[in-house]
């Protein structure tokens, strides 16, 4: 758009002392706006350039765009060449170990490891796949009942002797299938830290409860189990990392780019003297001094 007066334009908007004005698109990055003080300065040369200088930040915006796309499939390749080369590599081995001894045999002992492997492999198969797939950024959102989300996904997840108590009648603005990831991928996180870190438990698994409710501005999924050390919290979100002996720790690397595919944020707290916050109040890092890790999703849209 060229105005040889923008203040001609009867629209409300103070331009100042702007007369002549170009307004050249960048693309689908914005626009680029030229402007004089005087009337009538930009002729057909002056146009041009301004196109030129356009199309050539255009092109540039386009390349970093390409650049970040490429990194960011890269960093998916490594992940999954990880998961191939070492985490798979622990379950066949273990697999093909007792199957052979089952063969020989006919131990129940080694057709149940077998088993195991099997499940192992299942898990890190199904965790890839949804890892591969988060990132996107979330396109079609539809609304989502919190309560009946959780109550899904509880159901879906091996929680053994594990208990969910819902207290949120609230409502969201979300891609449903992916944010059912995210409250997977941090049920199963509740459980499976209990269980790794002592936690309370009957012969059908560990017996922690885990709470879903409100924050300001969003939703917490909390348990009462054993807290979390400040040194765990630092890496939970990293790909890889896991405080569960024998798990990849893809669980939270999931619920961070689900979040983060809705424009949330996600963070973790500790549960000190009946208070959550960030850190450690009393500045201990042993996680039996408090219990309870809650994991807060804010920056959601909410609904009435």
């Amino acid at each position: 758009l060229v105005y040889d007066d923008v203040q001609q334009l009867d629209d409300g908007y103070d331009r100042k002392r702007a007369r002549a004005s170009i307004y050249v698109p960048i693309g689908d990055h914005g626009t680029i706006s030229i402007g004089d003080t005087e009337v009538g300065t930009f002729d057909e040369t002056l146009v041009r350039l301004a196109e030129i200088l356009a199309a050539n930040a255009e092109a540039a915006m386009d390349r970093v765009e390409e650049t970040r796309a490429r990194e960011a499939e890269k960093e998916r390749l490594e992940e999954f060449v990880s998961v191939v080369s070492h985490d798979l590599r622990n379950p066949l081995t273990v697999l093909a170990g007792s199957l052979a001894v089952a063969e020989q045999t006919g131990d129940e002992a080694s057709f149940q490891r077998c088993q195991r492997a099997l499940d192992r492999i299942e898990r890190l198969v199904d965790d890839l796949m949804a890892l591969s797939r988060q990132s996107d950024p979330v396109e079609e959102t539809g609304v989502v009942d919190l309560a009946g989300l959780a109550d899904r996904c509880w159901a879906d997840v091996d929680t053994g002797a594990a208990s969910l108590r819902v207290e949120t009648d609230r409502r969201i603005r979300a891609d449903g299938d992916r944010a059912g990831k995210l409250f997977a991928a941090l049920f199963r996180t509740a459980v499976e830290h209990d269980s790794a870190a002592g936690g309370p438990a009957s012969d059908d698994g560990p017996t922690v409860t885990v709470t879903v409710g409100d924050v300001e501005g969003g939703f917490y999924v909390a348990d009462d189990g054993p807290r979390l050390d400040a040194g765990e919290r630092a890496q939970l979100f990293e790909s890889g990392y896991s405080t569960a002996d024998g798990s990849r720790g893809l669980a939270l690397a999931i619920a961070e780019r689900v979040a983060e595919a809705h424009g949330w944020s996600i963070a973790v707290e500790s549960h000190d003297d009946g208070d959550w916050s960030p850190g450690d109040s009393d500045g201990s890092d042993d996680p039996s001094d408090g219990t309870g890790t809650r994991f807060v999703v804010t920056g959601v849209e909410l609904v009435d």
